[in-house]
């Protein structure tokens, strides 16, 4: 019986070391894989845009970003013939973002579906996706001449600029070919004439539609242009709106002249 009661204990023993054993070597591998972790970075993807007499995606643009607690830090991307750029593993923080190109100038940026047009920064979170969208405006065809004519309904010139009344519903103008050959002609920058609250949280398109957008205008002919204006601009903001883009663009060949809509709020 002695001998009996000493063969449990050694078993027991035993059992209880095979625990301890199993227990110690789980522990170890969950230090080991606590200290393995790898704190996953940040990524950029995003599409650089151009408005110039069509909507293209240009090649060869050169995309900075750099990080705002330490100048030394720079990751550098260049746009392929789709517009797009990325950089992957970048370090969470706070980082300005620039888009360059010779003869390009930046106009604004959508961060992850916001547009923000008050600066160039954003924020980059560990493990998470930001997406970019960045607008240039090509500036090559600032000093060309523009062949086409701006006229109000009856005929009478205008000097680059619309008033627009505070309720006004619709603004109209003429556009008036005074050459001796066709030419074809856009409206762009629509997509860009908003107005916003101070935190740019409340953000109102001035234009509900636009008629038409585009077309061939034979010598001596014109064309109305007929827009209707978006009656929420006039209660975006209390006093008045903190931000106003409201220069439209019209397109004729390389060529392109502004249109300023001095909107009484």
């Amino acid at each position: 019986m002695e001998k009996l009661n000493h063969l449990y204990t050694i078993m027991y023993r035993e059992t209880w070391s095979i625990i301890l054993i199993v227990i110690f070597v789980g522990l170890s591998s969950c230090k080991s894989d606590n200290n393995n972790h790898v704190e996953i970075n940040a990524q950029v993807v995003g599409i650089v845009e151009c408005m110039n007499q069509t909507w293209s995606q240009p090649n060869g643009v050169k995309v900075v970003l750099s990080n705002q607690s330490d100048n030394s830090i720079e990751h550098i991307a260049v746009t392929g013939s789709d517009g797009h750029f990325q950089f992957d593993d970048i370090e969470a923080g706070v980082y300005s973002i620039e888009a360059i190109k010779e003869g390009y100038e930046w106009i604004w940026m959508v961060d992850d579906g916001v547009v923000n047009h008050r600066d160039n920064l954003i924020q980059l979170i560990a493990g998470k996706t930001k997406e970019i969208s960045i607008l240039l405006e090509s500036n090559s065809s600032s000093s060309l001449t523009f062949n086409l004519k701006f006229t109000d309904v009856n005929g009478n010139p205008i000097d680059g600029s619309i008033k627009i009344p505070k309720y006004t519903t619709t603004v109209a103008f003429k556009l008036y070919n005074g050459t001796d050959e066709s030419h074809s002609w856009s409206v762009g920058s629509l997509n860009h004439c908003f107005v916003s609250d101070d935190r740019g949280m409340k953000l109102e398109y001035i234009f509900d539609d636009f008629t038409p957008m585009e077309g061939t205008l034979p010598p001596g002919n014109n064309v109305v242009l007929v827009g209707t204006i978006n009656q929420k601009i006039w209660s975006v903001y209390t006093n008045r709106p903190y931000y106003v883009y409201n220069t439209m663009d019209i397109y004729s060949g390389i060529t392109h002249q502004s249109i300023t809509l001095k909107i009484d709020f």
